[in-house]
């Protein structure tokens, strides 16, 4: 690279970063990027977790085991820049940025020209579901540069085996994804490495399959760890059923006498299989990708609209281009069903971190469509969507409201209150306000982690709901006046009308969501819960 090129670049990754550092406490986390950030801090400072394992190597969450790779990159950001936004944020947002010159250098493996090149890393720069991903701690960022590098890595002249081991190493200790993911896209990689030697591709891939089988193995030493497997991960050969038609199918097939692992085979099974190939193929949804790609606000900024459709016809001339020219990079389109084919197992819904790894491939292939494009047009285009974006970052308030229901920005002035009061006298606070509450308390509260202990090593969906002088309510839970453990109550819409039903009190303060509706009641009577 000669020196006007590397300015280029170095304007563009600074840009990079900055959409990605400035407003650094925008987007509010979600309660497991919570339970990540307050889980960070613990092991920056106690070495423990939050419920006191001594550096563990699978941690718990609220549907499943965690893996640790990300848990442990926040610690490290906490323990530079302590219990702050930006330590938990900012090795994210260094994740993020990276991911910008891998494909610039991928790009230039392939043979692009430098026009084309950077074209790509500033469409990574700017992608809004990069972005976003880039200011919270997530693994799906983690595996979007991990698997970028990885390939960047095996597609070189020569392979270099210790980085290629060390980047498996650290995919598979980020995500149980990896599992799935890992070996035919590694061979995909080596279809096109042509100049390696036979004999050291082999190695790479034995090496893939190790890793892979070692942290399965690891994997398998959590005790719930089968059921892990087996509920989010491999419904399609689970006895679940819908159980209108498919059951009168099995019941007409048994009368019949049909085997019954036939009939089970061929009702069952086989309707999950067509079903998950559907929900599969249904990820490459044009109105996902250009769209609003997430329209819940948790991968996604909810304002935009004008980026991903402008950018949709770039992308059919580039497919067409690569396509008409029999390009190597025609390989490319098979990652896109690699990288997604897990849906194939676990749905209904659709898995949005499995599309963000495709993100990087894609620019490259929106990339040569924009080269091929008349040059105003393009210039227009890429001018128009950096309005965009910077447009959306700076209107904060809006997308707080749009994403009221994931993100609920109003649930901190609860929880500083639950911390002031706490301090005083024990604090009940309802489990129904929000979904998982306890990760955001242990966030944004000065809580004693010691508060949050157990002696379960490997509890699976497990939920908090005690912790000291802050104790969860329950559904089961009821209210009555007694003289002893006595709680400043902060109720949700369903425990205010069992206890206003019951008892005589007053509220104190009603909290009200994004959409100025009541979410929660204060309440400073001092109540008994059983």
């Amino acid at each position: 690279m000669n020196r006007n090129s590397i300015s280029i670049l170095g304007v563009i990754l600074f840009f990079g970063f900055i959409v990605r550092v400035i407003l650094i406490d925008f987007p509010i986390p979600t309660s497991e990027e919570a339970r990540l950030a307050d889980r960070g801090f613990r092991l920056a400072t106690e070495g423990r977790d939050e419920l006191g394992r001594q550096m563990p190597l699978f941690f718990n969450a609220q549907e499943d085991y965690q893996f640790p790779v990300v848990s442990y990159i926040t610690a490290l950001g906490e323990l530079i820049f302590g219990k702050s936004e930006f330590g938990a944020r900012v090795p994210f947002i260094i994740i993020g940025t990276f991911i910008i010159p891998v494909v610039f250098k991928i790009s230039k493996r392939f043979g692009l020209n430098q026009s084309t090149a950077f074209l790509a890393a500033f469409l990574i720069a700017f992608s809004p579901p990069l972005i976003f991903l880039s200011r919270i701690p997530n693994e799906t960022i983690v595996l979007t540069l991990l698997f970028a590098i990885l390939f960047y890595l095996i597609i070189q002249k020569s392979i270099n085996i210790l980085l290629v081991v060390s980047i498996l190493t650290f995919i598979v200790l980020t995500s149980k994804l990896a599992f799935f993911i890992l070996l035919p896209y590694v061979c995909l990689a080596l279809l096109l490495q042509k100049e390696e030697s036979k004999p050291k591709k082999i190695t790479v891939l034995v090496a893939c399959s190790a890793v892979i089988l070692i942290g399965i193995f690891l994997f398998l030493t959590n005790s719930q760890a089968k059921r892990s497997l087996l509920e989010n991960n491999f419904s399609i050969i689970s006895n679940l059923t819908i159980s209108n038609g498919i059951n009168t199918l099995r019941g007409e097939g048994i009368q019949s006498g049909w085997n019954p692992f036939w009939e089970r085979a061929l009702f069952n099974k086989l309707h999950f299989i067509t079903v998950g190939f559907l929900h599969w193929i249904s990820h490459f949804n044009l109105s996902i990708f250009f769209g609003q790609f997430d329209t819940f606000g948790i991968f996604n900024f909810k304002s935009l609209g004008a980026w991903p459709k402008a950018l949709i016809i770039p992308l059919f001339i580039g497919i067409a281009s690569v396509v008409k020219e029999r390009s190597k990079l025609s390989l490319i389109f098979w990652l896109f069903l690699i990288l997604t084919f897990p849906a194939l197992f676990f749905y209904p819904s659709i898995n949005l971190e499995l599309l963000t790894l495709t993100l990087p491939f894609m620019a490259l292939i929106i990339a040569i469509g924009f080269i091929k494009m008349n040059k105003l047009i393009s210039t227009l285009i890429i001018f128009f969507v950096i309005f965009e974006i910077i447009t959306t970052l700076f209107n904060t308030p809006l997308e707080i409201k749009k994403a009221a229901d994931t993100r609920p920005y109003w649930v901190k002035s609860i929880i500083d209150d639950v911390d002031k009061l706490s301090q005083e006298s024990a604090v009940a606070i309802s489990d129904n306000i929000i979904s998982d509450i306890t990760p955001l308390i242990g966030w944004y509260t000065s809580i004693n982690p010691t508060n949050q202990y157990l002696n379960n090593d490997t509890p699976y969906r497990f939920l908090q709901y005690d912790m000291g002088n802050i104790k969860i309510i329950k559904s089961d839970n009821n209210f009555n006046e007694c003289g002893n453990e006595q709680y400043t109550l902060f109720l949700g819409e369903r425990d205010f009308n069992k206890l206003k039903n019951k008892l005589e009190v007053k509220v104190s303060k009603i909290y009200q969501d994004n959409n100025e509706k009541n979410a929660a009641y204060l309440i400073l009577n001092k109540i008994c819960i059983n």
